[in-house]
């Protein structure tokens, strides 16, 4: 693998995903795979490391349980993948089907994956930058597990900014986890935890909002109910509704948009989201383009493992345009798949999954889900982003 060799030296078919994580890492090992030497395949990434983001929520409890949270992004990709992983994307010219790099490198594709994910705007919420914390990186993490070995009693509030946030239940989970740590120190006598949601329920789906409200109510965390931050001052946080929650501890992920090479791009929506037909997560209004991950404007992709999904079928559709095979039907491409593990604390673990059809269901915490989860978190490397699974 070489970081300094252009990919149009390599092959006149030119291949570029924009992305490190789990979906841009993981089609490219797909495509490159499948295209071998009949296409050039670059990986374009702001960082040399690839994050297992699951993983963080486990950094402040100093409980990772085996977890590795972070490999070096070119030990994870095929050796005929060109590396770009220290030169982020600055500008994506649909027309001419280019990518500027922070370098000043000019990046030229025939078929290109956008799977940038999305990064923090904390400017959205004034007074939040520097005084919320957030396991949203490693160095975030560690962040607030500094802090919370310092706690000896108070209130701690836990809030979700945003409806569509990037995976929505962590906080939730991040809530639960929390009780088992002041529990484990003694300090749950000592101190309060608030949860705060945005909207009226906890989740889409009714059965999912009730089951996790009731375990919310066991476990003696309180719960907020349409609050949405838009002010953090004087160790309070101010809703759009006038309520304040004052903290000793405000832990709150930042409300996200699209990275600065889509918002510039021209086709993002408000919030720098791109989107994408829901099916075969081709980009709308540019050609020879595909959305992977919770870059797109697509509800299900908010959710952690549809990326994992969405991948697999973006690289069957690269590939069938480049052997001229005809679309397929709506009915053999994404729809909607995606699952997410829900850690209540005290070692239990339940289950949503999701697809457009079928809507959410839940999977209520079990030996079986716990197993599962540690499972998964093991063999992550070895069968996530390589694209063995």
């Amino acid at each position: 693998m070489s970081d300094e060799k252009s990919i149009e030296e390599q092959s006149p078919l030119r291949v570029v995903v924009i992305g490190g994580g789990v979906g841009g890492t993981r089609v490219a090992n797909l495509l490159a795979r499948r295209l071998r030497s009949r296409a050039a395949v670059e990986l374009i990434t702001a960082s040399p490391m690839h994050i297992y983001a699951p993983g963080l929520l486990y950094v402040p409890f100093d409980d990772l349980r085996q977890v590795e949270t972070a490999r070096a992004e070119a030990d994870l990709l095929r050796p005929e993948i060109a590396l770009a992983g220290e030169t982020p994307a600055t500008a994506i010219d649909f027309e001419r089907k280019q990518v500027t790099l922070t370098s000043g490198r000019r990046v030229p594709y025939d078929y290109l994956v956008i799977a940038t994910g999305t990064e923090p705007n904390a400017d959205r919420i004034p007074g939040m930058a520097g005084v919320a914390y957030s396991f949203r990186t490693y160095a975030e993490a560690q962040r607030l597990r500094a802090v919370l070995q310092t706690i000896k009693r108070g209130k701690i509030v836990v809030s979700l900014s945003e409806e569509m946030h990037t995976n929505p239940t962590a906080p939730m989970e991040f809530a639960f986890l929390l009780v088992d740590y002041l529990e484990r120190w003694g300090l749950d006598s000592k101190t309060e935890v608030v949860l705060t949601s945005p909207s009226a329920s906890l989740f889409p789906n009714l059965e999912v909002a009730g089951a996790l409200s009731r375990w919310l109510e066991g476990r003696g965390i309180a719960l907020e109910r349409n609050f949405v931050p838009v002010e953090v001052k004087d160790s309070k946080v101010r809703a759009t509704n006038g309520l304040e929650l004052p903290f000793d501890l405000l832990v709150m992920e930042p409300p996200q948009r699209g990275v600065a090479a889509i918002r510039a791009s021209g086709l993002g929506d408000a919030q720098g989201l791109l989107p994408c037909d829901p099916h075969s997560l081709k980009l709308t209004g540019a050609k020879d383009a595909w959305v992977v991950g919770d870059c797109s404007s697509l509800d299900a992709a908010r959710w952690p493992s549809a990326a994992t999904y969405q991948a697999a079928v973006v690289a069957d559709e690269v590939v069938a345009e480049f052997e001229g095979r005809p679309p397929r039907h709506r009915d053999q491409l994404y729809n909607g798949r995606t699952e997410v593990f829900l850690d209540v604390g005290r070692g239990r673990v339940g289950l949503v999954d999701y697809t457009y059809t079928s809507g959410f269901t839940l999977h209520e915490p079990s030996p079986v889900l716990i197993a599962g989860k540690h499972a998964f978190d093991r063999v992550y490397w070895q069968l996530g982003p390589t694209g063995l699974l």
